[in-house]
């Protein structure tokens, strides 16, 4: 059998793949639901929202009560929650689950920075990041300078290539997120884009280790391994990757490259 010649077997980064999706982060809304629960991400999950118990509904709702108007689906006693949730300024609160009082639109974005911050983001998704930058600043100087809008705007900053600004925005978010996944991400890619591989490094492989589930981690972690020449570090990460998405072509074409190289050196 011949034997693969050695000669061109190098890994190669002219650029970083943005395998991740252009998606804006934002929290998901809290109107009408049940109250969202922080995950050890830094993201939001609801409750599952059971059948409340019918002692606990709120006094004066019965069968006979005018009829609200609903969504397909919504049961009877869903329906005089909602209408008892319209009548109250306070939120309601039954055995299981908590309701947030509606906001209209227009209410929340009478607040400083609110409308900015809700364009901008709607801009990242549009992947118009020139934009997005614009309208994300100013709802910043007007006091939104959350997780939402921090993350936005630091990933309007990587695409648009103002990494400089994306790693001192990210750096100041990681201080008060320093277990968010996605803090972690976009921190360690805006890192290797600039050429400061360890540093990516010192981001991503302890993010990867308490996220060992989340596949864009250990993916640029390989890379800044592969990039400092670390060929077997970068494979362990890549097939970690692999183990979270078996039939992605990217990881399958590195660790191909990869294992040619371990076997040969």
């Amino acid at each position: 059998m011949n034997k693969l010649s050695t000669s061109n077997q190098t890994l190669t980064f002219t650029t970083i793949p943005a395998t991740e999706p252009d998606q804006a982060f934002e929290y998901p809304a809290t109107i009408g639901t049940a109250a969202p629960i922080a995950s050890s991400e830094g993201c939001y999950k609801h409750t599952p929202v059971a059948s409340p118990d019918t002692s606990h509904e709120p006094a004066g709702s019965s069968e006979s009560s005018p009829p609200h108007p609903t969504f397909m689906g919504q049961t009877a006693t869903a329906q005089r929650l909602l209408a008892a949730l319209d009548a109250q300024a306070n939120p309601i609160t039954i055995k299981g689950i908590h309701f947030v009082t509606p906001q209209s639109q227009e209410d929340s974005d009478a607040m400083p920075g609110a409308l900015e911050k809700r364009v901008g983001i709607q801009h990242v998704n549009q992947k118009r990041y020139a934009k997005a930058v614009k309208f994300l600043q100013r709802a910043r100087e007007l006091g939104q300078d959350d997780y939402a809008c921090d993350m936005n705007l630091g990933l309007a900053y990587t695409r648009l290539g103002r990494l400089d600004e994306a790693i001192e925005l990210l750096r100041t978010l990681q201080t008060s997120h320093p277990f968010d996944a996605g803090v972690a991400t976009l921190l360690g890619k805006a890192l290797l884009l600039s050429g400061k591989r360890k540093e990516a490094i010192n981001v991503l492989a302890p993010a990867s280790l308490t996220h060992p589930d989340r596949f864009h981690l250990h993916y640029y972690l390989g890379i800044a391994h592969a990039k400092l020449d670390q060929t077997n570090k970068a494979m362990d990460a890549w097939r970690k990757a692999a183990a979270i998405r078996p039939h992605d072509k990217e990881i399958k074409r590195w660790l191909t490259i990869g294992e040619r190289i371990v076997c040969y050196t």
